[in-house]
């Protein structure tokens, strides 16, 4: 018999090459979202334990993370208000400077002394 008349039972070439290429894309994916998520949750202040946990085993890692990183980013103090007497100094040293005209000077001082 010849074996190149009969047709093989196996698979042909393009069908494992297609999922051969699926496969490296699938990996090229999952290595993708574990970065990301990885580094969303340091940046939530996760240590790198918790952030490889959450990035392997959360069943929404990225969702997670970015949920734990905004939290965090919302929870910090906002810096305290300048004092008027801070931005009555700026004010004045922007004016000497010729960064405002006499009229921007003074209108914005009256506005700073009315807020206090």
């Amino acid at each position: 018999m010849n074996p190149a008349a009969d047709p093989s039972p196996g698979f042909p070439g393009w069908f494992i090459a297609l999922m051969v290429l699926g496969g490296l894309a699938s990996l090229g994916i999952w290595w993708w979202r574990y970065s990301v998520t990885r580094d969303l949750a340091r940046r939530a202040g996760f240590d790198d334990g918790d952030a490889n946990k959450v990035a392997l085993f959360g069943r929404d890692g990225i969702d997670t993370a970015l949920l734990a990183s905004t939290i965090r980013h919302s929870a910090q103090p906002h810096p305290e208000p300048r004092s008027a007497a801070a931005r009555l100094k700026e004010l004045e040293n922007l004016k000497l400077v010729g960064a405002i005209t006499q009229v921007e000077y003074e209108t914005r001082r009256q506005q700073i002394l009315d807020s206090i």
